[in-house]
């Protein structure tokens, strides 16, 4: 999962969660670490918004869910791209 934002720019995600457990935006290189609430009851999902200012310097910068998770299937989804682990791309704007 990959998003790409301007350099410098304020960026408001808004996360959605399905899941009945709780999960985290969490990147040490932009700053952020949230954890979101569970699904209220199924069907409806937590809502939580992340806010912070993308770095200055045009790169990649990699978030994750620090929160474990599918321990029945190894971990799988955590050491994936596109499922717990994700990428903010900044971009000159």
């Amino acid at each position: 999962w990959q998003m790409k934002v301007p350099a410098g720019d304020r960026v408001v995600l808004t996360i959605y969660n399905w899941d009945t457990m709780g999960h985290s935006f969490t990147s040490k290189a932009l700053g952020v670490d949230v954890v979101t609430n569970p699904a209220l009851k199924e069907g409806k999902p937590s809502v939580t918004v992340v806010d912070f200012t993308a770095p200055r310097r045009p790169g990649t910068y990699k978030f994750i869910c620090k929160v474990p998770c599918d321990l029945d299937n190894g971990q799988w989804s955590m050491s994936r791209m596109g499922y717990m682990i994700g990428q903010v791309v900044v971009v000159t704007p």
